[in-house]
């Protein structure tokens, strides 16, 4: 995320800090052993030989993300309205709109990835949530405005 990209410079090209203080302050994805580190640790064995490769920390925030989840593009707007600071974490704003068919993947690829209901969820008629934006999966279904413009974010 765009807020840890100090850290990120910190670890990648000064070799200043730790792996353990990276992973304990960029609040890396669940993947990153895995999907990311070989990446992040080939880039810093570069800048070390004097070829500087820099690792881009390109998402939005989550908060901010997770703002929009919940009260749309707005919400973020009058956040940003006073704070410009947060402005720089962001990408240019208006987003623009998805397409049809990135609306329709989206739609499919989270659907299929939301827990299923737990037997409370089930009798109150809800069926699982996201646990890091908080969006429902009937909001997934119904495709709810906020959701999109959280994911174009």
């Amino acid at each position: 995320e765009a807020d840890v990209q100090r850290v990120l410079d910190e670890y990648v090209l000064e070799g200043a800090i730790r792996e353990e203080d990276l992973l304990q302050d960029a609040r890396p994805w669940g993947n990153y052993a895995e999907d990311y580190r070989p990446l992040v640790e080939f880039c810093r064995s570069s800048a070390s030989a004097g070829s500087e490769i820099r690792v881009v920390a390109a998402n939005a925030p989550r908060r901010y993300v997770s703002l929009v989840a919940r009260g749309g593009i707005s919400a973020l707007e009058r956040l940003l309205a006073a704070d410009a600071e947060a402005r720089q974490l962001l990408p240019p704003l208006p987003l623009p709109p998805a397409s049809a068919a990135y609306r329709r993947k989206f739609q499919e690829t989270i659907a299929s990835q939301m827990p299923p209901p737990s037997p409370a969820q089930q009798q109150q008629g809800s069926a699982g949530s996201c646990p890091f934006i908080g969006f429902r999966a009937e909001d997934v279904r119904e495709v709810k405005p906020e959701m999109m413009q959280a994911q174009l974010l």
